[in-house]
């Protein structure tokens, strides 16, 4: 099969999204990214990296050894300050926006604090044009800053109690102008609660300036309802659960640290100017004797990997801190030191062990495997701690409080010990990213996701505006097929012989909630995902989608249905 980087697919993304200027392949980018590791980790990701073990974000291969050379940073995803009710403050952060863009960051922003449409205002207009006017804005931004030929990622989030929520639920359906923003409303389980109840749901907002006190009563069945309808035909809103995002994190019981919103592909969450470094494990390089009875996973090396990604990702903060694009984050990412490791193959792995994607073996699986990762995740971040000190705004007494680390009090109490006396060096650990490109580069299912399909097409931004599509194969598909000597069976004759092999649009959409959930327990910030559904789905299995998400304490969700009005990225053929 030879590298995975000479594979025509592999060597073409690698070429257009992470190479250097003189670099010929991955494995010049590979001498570049190693030496800016110290000691043995060098050695450690060098051979992670050529065999698709681990990957540091796709803003870290491309940033990381650029000193010299240009400006880009090494942080995949950025929260700005929800902007203050005025001119300067909207403009403010939309100008540290297109910075961020400009040097290959995605954002994203909360406009809950703007008034809403036709409030009062101190000015020759009169009237506020309301919270929500201002999407087209920021997402103009978004579409003029070219980042190598795509453009800026931005997420656009609203408080359900906003007075502009029903315009904001609308926004994508009445301006087709706006193309980069993902929309997300930020609901809060009184909401929810009022839904299931099909009771009314209060609506407020006060102007300081202004001194008006603006205040409505909204049905908020019917109005999650209309959700579930723009669900089905755009695919937008998506939904945060912002009291569980809030709640279960390592800074949850710490009063000055608060939640802003989630950066555009909802797998981190961070208060004003956090940035975040992402990497990603290959969990199907972890299954021992893959497609025998006797497949499992390897637990020792699973540790080991995970020590290598947390202490690679924290040396990836220092080496890019003086790259981030506005000061506000350098100090931010000093003082909280951030990381977010996920994982890919995920789907290629339960394959390998013989375990439908969303059944009963798999949920359970899936707790154990996430489980291991935030606990070795914790005793990295721990030691590092002690060799090297706390983030900064580290308060251990605090920390130990957190509603997920109690969680796991009673059978690590070591552990919880040793947090409260020498604290963690990261405020964050895990968040699991979709990972498309590092995914497809190599071949393996991306994030905590299940097989979009046996073999699809795929493009992405940039090779779309070109019509080209380049076939992606999954690559455990691939490797049963080659192991049992059937590689040119149908795809149908390989379902029939596996029910195991299972696509996202064959997996029951309450099992595929279910499994993020399982995840969601040991993941301390966010899991990107996307319920895939077939076309003809409706409302009522849309709405039961986000209710069964919120009762289970997932953060977030977003529904795609097939031949909905967005256009799709993949195009399935499989």
């Amino acid at each position: 099969m030879g590298p995975w980087y000479e594979d025509p697919v592999g060597a073409e993304i690698v070429r257009r999204k992470y190479l250097h200027e003189g670099e010929r392949d991955f494995g010049d980018a590979v001498e570049r990214i190693s030496a800016c590791f110290d000691g043995g980790l060098r050695e450690k990701i060098r051979v992670a990296l050529l065999n698709a073990d681990f990957f540091p974000g796709g803003r870290s291969l491309f940033a990381l050894g650029c000193k010299g050379k240009f400006k880009a940073t090494t942080s995949n995803c950025y929260v700005l300050p929800s902007p203050a009710d005025s001119l300067d403050s909207i403009f403010e952060v939309g100008k540290q926006m297109a910075v961020i863009f400009s040097q290959g960051g995605g954002c994203g922003v909360n406009v809950s604090r703007l008034r809403p449409q036709g409030a009062r205002v101190r000015n020759a207009s009169r009237t506020s044009t309301g919270a929500v006017s201002f999407v087209s804005f920021y997402d103009k931004i978004a579409s003029l800053i070219n980042q190598n030929g795509r453009r800026g990622a931005l997420l656009v989030g609203l408080a359900c109690d906003h007075p502009d929520l029903e315009e904001f639920l609308k926004v994508k359906q009445n301006d087709d102008r706006i193309q980069s923003a993902n929309i997300s409303i930020l609901f809060d389980d009184t909401f929810m609660k009022a839904v299931a109840l099909g009771a009314k749901y209060r609506l407020r907002f006060n102007v300081d300036s202004t001194g008006e006190r603006i205040a409505r009563e909204l049905d908020a069945a019917d109005f999650f309802r209309r959700f579930g309808d723009s669900n089905r035909d755009y695919a937008e809103p998506g939904a945060i659960f912002i009291d569980r995002v809030r709640s279960w994190n390592l800074l949850s019981a710490d009063p000055e640290y608060r939640i802003e919103v989630a950066n555009p592909c909802g797998e981190f969450f961070g208060n004003a100017y956090s940035a975040c470094n992402l990497g990603s494990l290959n969990i199907y390089s972890l299954i021992g004797r893959p497609f025998t009875e006797q497949a499992e996973l390897d637990a020792d090396l699973l540790r080991e990997r995970v020590a290598m990604a947390v202490e690679a990702l924290d040396a990836i903060i220092d080496y890019g801190c003086e790259l981030q694009p506005l000061a506000e984050n350098r100090r931010n990412v000093q003082d909280y030191r951030q990381i977010g490791l996920g994982v890919f193959g995920l789907a290629d792995a339960l394959i390998a062990l013989g375990i439908r994607y969303g059944g009963p073996t798999a949920i359970s699986f899936c707790g154990r495997l996430f489980r291991e990762i935030f606990l070795q995740a914790l005793r990295t971040s721990n030691r590092l701690a002690r060799e090297k000190g706390a983030f900064p705004s580290c308060r251990p007494d605090l920390l130990a409080r957190a509603p997920i680390l109690q969680f796991l009090q009673s059978a690590e109490s070591n552990l919880l010990a040793d947090i409260r006396r020498f604290g963690l060096r990261n405020a964050s650990l895990l968040s699991v990213a979709p990972t498309g490109s590092i995914s497809t580069m190599c071949g393996y299912s991306g994030g905590a996701e299940p097989l979009y399909g046996l073999a699809y097409q795929r493009t992405t931004h940039s090779l779309a505006r070109q019509g080209k599509l380049f076939p992606v194969f999954a690559r455990s598909v691939r490797d049963l097929m080659r192991k049992r000597g059937m590689e040119k069976a149908a795809a149908e004759s390989l379902r029939q012989e596996f029910p195991y092999i299972v696509t996202a649009h064959d997996i029951d959409p309450i099992e595929r909630v279910r499994m993020q959930a399982a995840i969601q327990t040991y993941v301390d910030n966010g899991i990107s995902s996307t319920v895939n559904l077939p076309a003809g789905a409706t409302t009522e299995a849309i709405m039961a989608i986000y209710r069964t998400a919120w009762q289970t304490g997932c953060k977030g969700i977003t529904v795609f249905v097939a031949g909905s009005r967005r256009t799709a990225i993949l195009g399935r053929s499989s």
